[in-house]
């Protein structure tokens, strides 16, 4: 069942909507990219996404998050997608659905920027996200984690490949 499928369409998002932003690998506290990024930051939580993370041959990781669980794709319109994240209500729930092969839990922490008409185009920057260009990463709007309720917050992922299909999902069918 995709995560998707439990956020519940929200009211208007507050004005001026504060940028969520999920991390997990190099602009998590303690890394080089936090401390280059996301000093300032005025909400920080532990948090998970379904997905699967993969060491570049670059030395730095990168997620996979499931299709069905992209909410949204990053655009060049800033003020719509700042917006996004808040037009879905957290959901509370002691259950969520199991995860199948090869998704798993990626843990990481969700961060709240009030700058946020500043702050997304430094991170598009860092992670070399163009929206009308191929990148190595996509901006993408997706369920999170925390606590025990799911809400929407952006993510840096990598778009699925023939390759990563070929090493880490199993075939229709497979055992």
């Amino acid at each position: 069942m995709p995560y998707s499928s439990l956020l519940i369409p929200s009211c208007p998002p507050p004005e001026p909507a504060p940028l969520r932003l999920f991390v997990y690998g190099t602009l998590k506290r303690g890394c080089y990219g936090f401390e280059q990024c996301c000093r300032g930051y005025c909400g920080l939580s532990p948090a998970a996404v379904r997905g699967r993370v993969v060491d570049r041959p670059e030395g730095y990781p990168t997620l996979f998050i499931p299709p069905e669980d992209v909410l949204a794709i990053g655009s060049e319109d800033l003020e719509r997608d700042l917006a996004l994240p808040w037009r879905y209500q957290p959901v509370e729930s002691s259950v969520f659905p199991a995860l199948e092969p090869p998704w798993r839990f990626v843990l990481g922490e969700v961060l709240e920027f009030r700058d946020a008409a500043d702050r997304l185009p430094r991170f598009d920057a860092f992670e070399d996200f163009l929206p009308e260009d191929k990148n190595c990463y996509c901006r993408v709007l997706a369920p999170i984690i925390t606590g025990r309720s799911i809400s929407a917050a952006w993510i840096y992922a990598s778009p699925h490949s023939p390759r990563f299909n070929a090493e880490h999902c199993m075939p229709s069918g497979g055992a």
